[in-house]
């Protein structure tokens, strides 16, 4: 079963005083992009992609929403806050219930890099997430997600294997006691959100999700607190006690992958604050996290394995809080996998831990950059050439983000499965690049292999790239054939009933023309489900898969 989880994101807007909001999303919310991996519809544009690059390496638009105003990736699936209050899920396997909608679907083996979760092509899952309302933010990990609601309750749900739902049972012990009470449910998992009550009445102003563990930010009028539980394998809970939480203290997760150090309770982070200095925002990684303080200091704890804490210390991890070096006027922060990312007051952005894929770009400071495990790092916040005027970052799996004060959004790092969204199809790159064909943009947010971001208030978003549409007995299939990064091609599609992959399909081929307009009308068809693939021939058989019944 997939465990071993990556980073997560949470979209980042520009928040603090020091940079003032820009384009934020109005009451009513606005629409979204996603670009990257999207093998398991996790950008929400009503289609997946498979084979090729396995993502899309320009922006497409979320199908159906222009009234969302928080989104947050996890490993393979999507959340978004309503303007209502209420959540939306896509993506993923929904294997541990994160989509949060009472439901669960089948096994998924450990995952591989590269190789695509289980499904059907064209089969979006979306949902909306059981039973919340007055939803005040949303955090997503690579199996569960939170939600901070408007009277301060956190609410939790997908896997809970290691302790990551708060409730106070994990692994094994979350099997026996069968959380989600569903018929034959064979997982450590709960399928709809359920209250942490050891938060309850704690005045919860913010929520952090990162792997496999959660954090929540407590106000108490004159100081802070941070509460952590989870996975604690790298001291990433900050509740200090080293030698006790290799000893397997506070305690022991049993799991099908052996016994692991963790807490299925809330626990207090070990933070050692000045008199009159709050922790104003949290971030965390797949191992590790960070805390802002409202004096521009960052503190960080966790997994250090390629100097990720900006600690100046190689190969150390830290199981309590410590000062990231040379950080005092940090406004935010941003955790990806084995790096992060600051934001200084003066619109500069710096970063360290792992360099290797370009996710820091350059740096002036090049003779500081060390060798971390064999790859290239930098163990203290160095400064990233190019970027100004920035009111937003946002650190992914081995890439990164910024966003403009006017709006636009630029990437650098890794790219594979287009995670850069600039419609190169090159490996990586070092250098900020903007993502062209979106408007303004309020807010973005890097994941594990796919980004988001919320465009600003009344600006359009891009026309589909793929839409289906139904007809009496008819699917009409509109596609935007080509694209800019790519010459003008043939393009076949084919189309079949959904679960019936062993029937003949009906194949046909139009020739499209970049960034034209192609239609198909399938008619004479069964009231049932359907599934229209449209194959192109770029990138070793690119396909773009999408799903449709039919009207009477």
């Amino acid at each position: 079963m997939r465990t071993n989880a990556k980073c997560s994101a949470l979209l980042a807007t520009a928040a603090l005083a020091a940079v003032p909001a820009t384009g934020r999303a109005a009451e009513g919310g606005s629409s979204a992009v996603g670009w990257g991996r999207n093998g398991a519809g996790q950008l929400g544009a009503g289609f997946t992609t498979q084979r090729g690059i396995g993502g899309e390496a320009s922006p497409v638009t979320v199908a159906g929403l222009s009234n969302i105003v928080e989104i947050a990736t996890g490993d393979d699936w999507t959340l978004a806050r309503l303007s209502d209050g209420t959540v939306r899920a896509w993506g993923g396997a929904n294997t541990f219930g994160e989509l949060g909608d009472g439901e669960r679907e089948g096994v998924v083996e450990e995952e591989v890099e590269g190789a695509e979760p289980e499904g059907i092509a064209g089969e979006e899952q979306r949902s909306t997430v059981s039973g919340l309302s007055h939803v005040k933010a949303i955090a997503a990990a690579a199996s569960h997600g939170l939600a901070l609601l408007e009277d301060g309750e956190v609410v939790a749900w997908g896997i809970a294997q290691d302790g990551e739902l708060g409730n106070g049972v994990a692994g094994t012990e979350a099997r026996r006691k069968n959380l989600a009470k569903e018929k034959n449910e064979p997982f450590e998992s709960q399928l709809t959100p359920k209250v942490v009550k050891s938060l309850v009445g704690r005045d919860v102003v913010a929520i952090a999700a990162g792997g496999a563990s959660d954090y929540a930010l407590i106000d108490e009028g004159a100081a802070t607190k941070v509460m952590a539980w989870g996975r604690n394998t790298n001291g990433q809970l900050g509740i200090g006690e080293e030698e006790k939480v290799r000893r397997g203290r506070p305690e022991i997760c049993p799991g099908e992958l052996g016994e692991i150090p963790c807490s299925t309770i809330p626990r207090e982070v070990n933070l050692k604050l000045p008199a009159g200095v709050k922790v104003t925002a949290l971030s965390a990684g797949s191992a590790s996290a960070f805390a802002l303080l409202s004096n521009g200091h960052v503190v960080a704890w966790g997994n250090n394995g390629k100097g990720h804490l900006g600690t100046g210390a190689k190969f150390v991890d830290f199981f309590s809080p410590q000062p990231v070096a040379n950080l005092t006027d940090a406004v935010a922060v941003s955790s990806g996998n084995e790096d992060a990312l600051a934001l200084l007051a003066d619109g500069e952005v710096v970063g360290w831990g792992g360099s290797g894929n370009g996710e820091l770009g350059t740096s002036s400071a090049a003779a500081e950059q060390e060798t971390c495990r064999g790859e290239p790092c930098h163990m203290t916040p160095q400064p990233i050439n190019g970027l100004k005027d920035i009111v937003a970052v946002s650190a992914g799996a081995d890439f990164s983000l910024v966003l403009t004060r006017t709006g636009k959004v630029y990437a650098f790092g890794r790219n594979k499965f287009g995670r850069l969204g600039t419609g190169s199809l090159a490996e990586k790159s070092d250098v900020p690049t903007p993502i062209e064909g979106i408007g303004p943009v309020a807010a973005i947010a890097a994941g594990e292999k796919h980004s988001m971001a919320l465009l600003q208030s009344g600006v359009a978003p891009p026309a589909p790239l793929l839409s289906l549409h139904s007809g009496a007995g008819s699917l009409l299939l509109q596609s935007r054939v080509g694209d800019r990064s790519w010459e003008p091609k043939e393009v076949k599609v084919h189309y079949h009933p959904l679960g019936h992959g062993g029937q003949k399909s009906k194949e046909f081929r139009l020739l499209g023309h970049e960034g034209s307009l192609g239609s198909l009308l399938f008619s004479g068809l069964a009231l049932e489900p359907y599934v229209v693939t449209l194959i192109t021939g770029e990138l070793e058989g690119m396909e773009r898969g999408i799903a449709g019944t039919p009207e009477a």
